[in-house]
């Protein structure tokens, strides 16, 4: 990725955005990077059961879909809502 001048760091938690600049800690050590004009976290994800729980008495049928299920890849949810709707 570098040669299309993009850094990946992986592990790190982010401690302040600023101006052209990114400080993080790796590893228990805090780093910076400067002179960037971009910054993408991607922090991870979880399934939230939260609705689903909430609408397990719900007079009605309720289809559980997507992260609530499992943290995973959206194509996933996709399908798996389509197959939801297909059986209504």
């Amino acid at each position: 990725m570098m040669s299309l001048g993009v850094n990946m760091i992986t592990r790190a938690t982010v401690t302040a955005i600023g101006e052209k600049e990114v400080s993080y800690d790796r590893a228990g050590l805090p780093e910076k990077l400067t002179g960037i004009d971009t910054v993408v976290m991607a922090t991870g994800s979880r399934a939230d059961r939260t609705l689903a729980e909430a609408m397990r008495d719900a007079p009605f049928e309720v289809h559980v879909v997507g992260d609530c299920l499992k943290a995973r890849r959206g194509m996933e949810a996709v399908h798996e809502g389509f197959a939801a709707g297909a059986a209504v």
